[in-house]
């Protein structure tokens, strides 16, 4: 078994892909995968607004199990983590990351400089 994936440090796992002996593969890339349970993707653009399917956008990760933050960085802490007002608890951290989500499939670069999800499909675009 493979199993590709895609996280980061301060949202842990976000995405992965199982490959199985007898997995059919999609043409061209791997995606990243699937979200785990207890996360959601969006693809915000500049102002943080949703963009539809198929649009390029940064990576954003909706989730109660997220990083409470950067140490000492309260700076990059509020331009990273969101509050999500409509759902108690949950926040949203965006990652920097570019990509796009397609219907049943995410990252294609950075926003930012630095280090670099059944249900939607995270694929990196060409």
């Amino acid at each position: 078994m493979i199993i590709a994936g895609y996280g980061a440090s301060e949202a842990s796992g976000i995405v992965e892909y199982r490959i199985e002996p007898g997995t059919p593969l999609p043409e061209g890339r791997v995606p990243a995968g699937y979200p785990l349970e207890g996360v959601e993707i969006l693809i915000l653009d500049e102002a943080g607004a949703s963009l539809r399917a198929g649009e390029l956008g940064e990576i954003a990760v909706r989730s109660r199990y997220l990083s409470p933050g950067y140490w000492r960085r309260p700076d990059r802490t509020r331009a990273s983590f969101l509050a999500d007002p409509a759902a108690g608890g949950v926040r949203v951290y965006r990652t920097g990351d570019l990509g796009r989500l397609w219907p049943r499939r995410l990252p294609r670069g950075r926003r930012t400089p630095g280090p670099p999800g059944q249900g939607p499909r995270l694929s990196r675009p060409p």
